[in-house]
Order: C-alpha cells, then sequence, then structure tokens
C-alpha cells in the first residue's frame, strides 16, 4: 500500500481518491500521517468482515464475478439470522415505503445503532440502495468488504467529521491543515452529490444529523430551548444540497434509537436496542424552512424542526434521557 504526498491528495480528484481507497492501493490517513487514527478503527473493521464472512457472502460474490447488487435467497437469510442474533433491535412503529427517495435521520451516540440500521435496511428495504455517510477512519478499515456491503444494498460514502479534523488539527503543520480542510470539503461535496443521485433514483440515505457519535440528540438545555444554535446543520445543509439539485420529492424521516443500559461507544454486539419511528417531514417542509431562521438563533428552523422530531421519538419510545444532558423527560 503506497503513500501519497500531499501534493497528490491535493492534486487527485476525489472521486479517484475514493477508488483507490476502494482498491486498498493507499490510505489517505496514513499518508498524512494519521495511522493511528486507521488504527483504531481495526478492530471494528475485523469485527464487521468476521460478520460478512459468517454470511458466506464472500464466497457468493466471487462466484458472481463481483458483479452483482444482490445475492441469493440462502445468503439472504444467513445474513437476517446472523444480524438478528448479533445486533438484536425491538422496532417501536412502522417504517414507511414512500414513492419517493428517503432521507433517515437518527441519533448517533454510538457505533451500535449503524449495524442495527444495516439490519433494518435489509429487512425492510431489501429491494432499494441504502446509502451512509462513514467517517474516513471507518471507511478504510471497512474498504475489504466494501462489495459485499453493497450486494447487501448497503453504500458508504467517506467524510471527515468535525471531530476527527480537530483531532487532525492538533497535530498537523500548517501544510497539512489545509490539505486536510481542502480534503474534508471535497468529500462533503461529493457526499451531497452522491445523496442526490440516490434520492433522484427514490433509494435511500441514513444520516446522523450530529455527524458524530454524540450521547444526546441536543448538546446543551441552551441549544435545546433554541438560546443557542444547532451545530452542525447537517439536516438543512443535505436538504438545501437536494433542493440545489432539482429532487422535487423526498421525504426526511426522524428515527430515533435507544442504547442498551450502560452501552458503550462501540458496536454493544448481543445486546438490545430500540428503534423507534418518529414523525416526517416533506419536500415542502424542507422548502419552507431551510432558510427560515430560528426566532432567538442563528440556526435554520429544519434544522429545529427535524431535532425535535427524533426527540419526541425518543420520549415516546422510553430514551427520553438521551434528548439532552439534564433534561429528564
Amino acid at each position: 500500500m503506497r503513500r501519497l504526498s500531499l501534493e497528490e491528495i491535493r492534486n487527485t480528484s476525489t472521486k479517484q481518491l475514493i477508488a483507490g481507497l476502494r482498491m486498498r492501493e493507499f490510505s489517505i490517513l496514513t499518508s498524512l500521517g494519521f495511522w493511528k487514527l486507521r488504527a483504531g478503527m481495526i478492530a471494528t473493521g475485523l469485527v464487521c468482515r468476521l460478520i460478512i464472512c459468517l454470511t458466506g457472502l464472500t464466497g457468493e460474490l466471487r462466484l458472481m464475478g463481483q458483479n452483482g447488487i444482490r445475492y441469493s435467497s440462502k445468503a439472504f437469510k444467513r445474513t437476517v439470522k446472523l444480524l438478528k442474533v448479533m445486533t438484536p433491535v425491538d422496532c417501536y412503529g412502522l417504517f414507511p415505503h414512500p414513492e419517493s427517495g428517503m432521507v433517515v435521520g437518527f441519533n448517533h451516540p454510538s457505533l451500535g445503532e449503524i449495524l442495527r440500521f444495516i439490519y433494518i435496511c435489509i429487512v425492510h428495504y431489501r429491494y432499494q440502495r441504502n446509502l451512509f455517510p462513514v467517517n474516513l477512519p471507518w471507511f478504510e478499515a471497512l474498504m475489504p468488504i466494501v462489495n459485499e456491503l453493497e450486494a447487501l444494498g448497503i453504500y458508504i460514502m467517506p467524510i471527515l467529521t468535525p471531530s476527527t479534523r480537530n483531532k487532525m488539527a492538533k497535530k498537523a503543520d500548517k501544510e497539512t491543515l489545509s490539505t486536510i480542510d481542502n480534503l474534508a470539503t471535497s468529500l462533503n461535496l461529493r457526499y451531497l452529490e452522491k445523496c442526490a443521485e440516490f434520492i433522484k433514483a427514490d433509494d435511500n440515505v441514513w444520516v446522523a444529523p450530529s455527524a458524530t457519535r454524540q450521547q444526546y440528540v441536543f448538546k446543551t438545555a441552551e441549544v435545546l430551548h433554541g438560546d443557542e444554535k444547532i451545530e452542525p446543520q447537517t439536516m438543512t445543509l443535505l436538504a438545501s444540497a437536494l433542493i440545489r439539485s432539482k429532487v422535487q420529492e423526498c421525504v426526511f424521516l426522524a428515527v430515533c434509537n435507544v442504547p442498551p443500559q450502560n452501552y458503550t461507544r462501540g458496536l454493544n454486539l448481543f445486546r438490545v436496542y430500540r428503534v423507534g419511528v418518529g414523525e416526517a417531514l416533506s419536500m415542502q417542509d424542507a422548502r419552507e424552512n431551510v432558510r427560515q431562521r430560528c426566532e432567538k438563533n442563528s440556526g435554520r428552523k429544519f434544522e429545529e424542526m427535524f431535532l425535535m422530531n427524533i426527540a419526541k421519538a425518543l420520549i415516546a419510545t422510553g430514551g427520553g434521557r438521551f434528548v439532552c444532558p439534564f433534561e429528564e423527560n
């Protein structure tokens, strides 16, 4: 696996960088000198690869020449059975099946909910593609099984979350930091382009508004009550990108997940999560509210509306403690 220079990272198109990561030709993190961030996701990547190996899907793709997007009925049954045991989930409410594409936004206290949502995608949205943004360290760790994931209808796109960018900024020199910021911008733009492609094809996009693991939907009581701006404005940014891309119809569905007691920030295998289906907003709601500012801060009304829907779903599902610090529901 070769190392890229800063100049190569800056001058290579985002599509080519992602393609190189998929082929495991290089590691961007290692090239930038942050191999520890990559190493930190090795264990998680190995667990995910083990799950895929246990389904037998890898062998099937080899037989298919890795050209098929789907799997046999036997592989489907094996995958569902395995995930049901290793990543158990109790669902509250019915997942909708709109005729248009759908953006599903959820709270993100751990890595564990991602595997539960993958299970839900395979069971409830078997014949649609499902796109997940993945932080660059995890994306690199998952590259050995990217074809298997896509055969299951699970597509991932790399992004650089604010928390990871800040970790890198503490140790980066000026030139490296400039490259990191340019990379973060280009990855995010490519991700938004891919979201529009999926929604226009009536597929699904799954995203955490927090953009990184965060215990609470609202970081503080001040944010909850509108005295401070919600950061980042993820749903607003995504909705605005869809509007600019001329998307006509889309459903923005709020979903909550409640991890088990004494959960960790990791996968929490074999432990039950509760997932609740909340209220949905329409494309018309997005058009009317992405530019409208909140009453007491410079944030956008659409962001506030969507996060409030996640909070309502949490309360209804018995997870009110995840709405905000010190706010008992």
